[in-house]
């Protein structure tokens, strides 16, 4: 990919521009927070222009180059399989103890927690299907127990699979 990178001129991105720098020249005490918005504003104009494409590529290819990419790539490829912190330190080249410091740190959680948090997700992106049983929810989102399931769900979401379901539909 090129070094450069040209933006179209769109009105919405020159007056947003405009904007932010009028903003850095004022002196009065809401400037900061009125800067804040204009520049996610500039953010958004950006996204809506053939930019979006350049900030993408960059963005996928830093996740390349990530050294947790292949694992979050493989939890999310291999959420019904059992996902072992063994097999996740192996893929990637680090010692047990060493990934899951790194990872927690990196993260947030632990490689376990975050399995869990991914399979969460599933079953709350499955459970708005209206033709899926919790059952078939939670075999098809990784979990192998009905009952941990359920309460995982009512943990995280305050309400049982089934009631969240209803809610969906």
């Amino acid at each position: 990919m090129a070094d450069n990178a040209h933006l179209t001129n769109t009105p919405e991105l020159t007056g947003t521009l405009e904007r932010l720098i009028h903003l850095s020249q004022e002196t009065h005490a809401s400037k900061d927070v009125l800067a804040s918005f204009t520049l996610q504003e500039l953010l958004i104009r950006l996204m809506q222009t053939q930019a979006r494409q350049l900030i993408f590529h960059n963005y996928a290819q830093h996740l390349s180059t990530h050294r947790f990419a292949h694992v979050v790539q493989y939890i999310k490829h291999h959420l019904t399989e059992q996902i072992t912190v063994e097999k996740l330190s192996e893929l990637a080249c680090m010692s047990k103890a060493t990934f899951f410091r790194l990872f927690k740190r990196e993260f947030g959680l632990t490689p376990v927690e975050y399995v869990i948090q991914e399979r969460l997700a599933e079953a709350k992106r499955l459970l708005r299907n209206p033709l899926t049983t919790v059952a078939d929810v939670c075999f098809r989102a990784g979990f192998n127990n009905t009952n941990y399931f359920q309460s995982l769900i009512k943990k995280y979401e305050g309400i049982t699979p089934g009631l969240y379901k209803k809610r969906c539909w």
